[in-house]
């Protein structure tokens, strides 16, 4: 039973995240293709094409801290510290 539960679910998230969503990933592609020549990308593996898409899964907060600009509020406000 729990076999069969696990293959069921493996082929509902495969349907949902690639057949259902189909002509959305073309058009994405077809779009991503029109800035990006697919030669140019194509040294890259997924894994380093996502980085340098997304970049680092990590977020450096004390960074992100020190290079934040505020209009209106400052730093050491309660709603922004």
């Amino acid at each position: 039973m729990e076999k069969t539960r696990e293959k069921y679910v493996s082929r509902v998230c495969q349907h949902r995240m690639t057949t259902a969503i189909q002509s959305q990933i073309k058009a994405y592609l077809k779009g991503f293709h029109e800035l990006v020549k697919p030669d140019l990308i194509s040294i890259f593996t997924a894994k380093e094409l996502e980085l340098l898409i997304s970049g680092m899964p990590d977020i450096d907060i004390n960074d992100l801290k020190k290079n934040t600009g505020y209009q209106g509020w400052k730093a050491t406000d309660k709603e922004i510290s």
